[in-house]
């Protein structure tokens, strides 16, 4: 008998009960990505009552500044958020890949992230996600739940998992974010107005896919929109801005406010009904609200190469230096054996980026005096992992209110932005996160994006891989909270996913 009752005792132990208490389940956890979102739009307005929502779930819980990676880029962002690595590890860095062998620049994908994202690592613990519109995620992975991938998108279909949702979101009028928006004078509300009609169908998407997943453990939403408006309509917001116009800003000067607000709306309805889920489940709800960078408006445009190739520090030009897209953050310099036609030994290669580092970091813009960049380094004083060298040979930050455009050609180094979009990205994102497990109040320190993936596994009661560089933010939480749900990590490392083959993917222009 008293063998009997050991085992017995065992197995009570083994199925959650013990001393005659059912164990605590782990909390029912939902992410609202706002791409973009920034304190310096979201405090003032929250305090003015136009957020009412945000300020409720800021006021109950604890919050603070989110770090992007460098540069503050969607794609590497968002992946870096997902999968708790850096670029050097996932092996995203930009919108785009370049194919060595033809030196064409194709648009990356998920399928060449090299390290999974959460929803695969929950779905072989058992458990159950939904996914909705994280940038970098298309094609979807199959998941215990569903997945609607994010931009960009190489194709309209192949987006949903299982295949047969795609078909119930076409009827439904889903639309997806398309790349290469420009505001063009004179349509400027046909570009608002379809910003926030995409935004209005993922908000009802994203409502009935929580009706009809009711048991979900993790639902992960990003709303997209808010990154999209302030590119193009911060101009019309901000009075110090060069662009600013007093009679567009009386058509136009709400427009970014407009989309937050129907943000906020949304984000109310997600929690609402989440809540009564899981209060129905009998668990408690984590909400975490996040951005993968914040942002500001561009005053001043630095051209790298115009510079380079039209040098005015009395230095020698170098002219084949190149940038994938628009944005020159990211800095390419030919090397023998990688770029065609290339002559460059390793050896002068290396010379070269350091001189590019120097000179860059040394420039000054003759209207201020400023340099046009805070922070610049070679790829492997930034990244780490097997990937590094898939990276940009140099990688820049931009100052506040400067953007470095690649512009080649003749035009001067420096100048007033001449280009469709008149905000861009910074370092500076934000987070909230609410609920009976965590601590209120702002937070300060170092959070940062590479946190995300450890922490929400350790909310959903899940052991954090080894191989994640981020840390479960413990400063968020209750004591009370850490003593029932200890940390636990392991020793494991990353599963290899993707491939470094470069897919007959169309070329999208990023926002040209």
């Amino acid at each position: 008998m008293r063998l009997l009752g050991c085992l017995l005792l065992l197995a009570l132990a083994a199925s959650g009960w013990s001393c005659g208490k059912a164990e605590a389940p782990a909390p029912k956890v939902l992410v609202i990505g706002m791409d973009g979102a920034t304190w310096d739009l979201l405090t003032p307005w929250m305090d003015a009552g136009e957020l009412p929502r945000l300020r409720a779930l800021r006021d109950g819980g604890v919050f603070g500044t989110l770090y992007s990676v460098l540069p503050p880029l969607s794609p590497p962002a968002w992946t870096t958020a997902f999968t708790g690595v850096n670029p050097g590890s996932h092996g995203i860095f930009d919108f785009f890949r370049l194919d060595p062998d033809s030196m064409k620049a194709y648009t990356e994908t998920a399928a060449s992230r090299r390290v999974p994202g959460i929803w695969t690592l929950l779905t072989d613990a058992g458990r159950k996600v939904g996914v909705l519109n994280i940038p970098m995620t298309d094609p979807p992975d199959p998941v215990n739940g569903f997945q609607v991938a994010g931009l960009p998108h190489p194709d309209s279909v192949g987006y949903a998992y299982p295949p047969e949702l795609e078909a119930r979101l076409h009827a439904r009028g889903y639309r997806l974010d398309r790349m290469g928006e420009a505001l063009i004078q004179g349509q400027e509300g046909a570009l608002r107005d379809e910003i926030l009609d995409t935004f209005r169908r993922r908000r009802d998407v994203a409502l009935d896919l929580e009706r009809e997943h009711p048991d979900l453990d993790l639902y992960w939403v990003v709303f997209t929109g808010t990154d999209r408006i302030q590119h193009f309509f911060w101009k019309f917001m901000e009075k110090d801005h060069p662009f600013y116009d007093p009679a567009m800003a009386a058509r136009f000067g709400d427009s970014i406010l407009d989309v937050y607000r129907g943000v906020d709306a949304a984000v109310g309805s997600l929690v609402d009904l989440a809540a009564e889920q899981a209060k129905a489940s009998g668990r408690e709800l984590a909400v975490v609200v996040l951005s993968d960078h914040g942002f500001c408006g561009i005053h001043r445009a630095f051209r790298p190469q115009s510079f380079l190739k039209h040098p005015t520090d009395g230095e020698p030009p170098i002219t084949d230096v190149y940038s994938l897209e628009t944005n020159a953050s990211l800095l390419y310099v030919p090397e023998r054996g990688r770029e065609p036609g290339a002559t460059r030994s390793p050896a002068e290669h290396a010379r070269v980026v350091n001189d590019i580092l120097r000179r860059v970091l040394a420039v000054r813009d003759p209207q201020n005096g400023l340099c046009p960049v805070v922070f610049g380094a070679k790829r492997e004083d930034v990244y780490r992992g097997r990937y590094v060298d898939k990276a940009p040979d140099l990688v820049f930050l931009a100052r506040e209110h400067y953007y470095l455009i690649n512009e080649e050609g003749d035009k001067a180094p420096f100048g007033t932005p001449a280009f469709s979009f008149n905000a861009h990205h910074d370092l500076r994102g934000m987070f909230i996160a609410n609920g009976p497990m965590f601590r209120t109040g702002h937070v300060e320190g170092r959070q940062s994006l590479l946190d995300i993936t450890p922490t929400l596994m350790y909310l959903a009661g899940e052991t954090v891989p080894g191989y994640m560089e981020g840390q479960v933010l413990t400063g968020l939480f209750q004591d009370a909270f850490l003593a029932r749900q200890p940390v636990r990590r392991d020793s494991s490392e990353a599963q290899e996913t993707g491939s470094d083959e470069v897919d007959p993917i169309r070329l999208i222009p990023y926002l040209q």
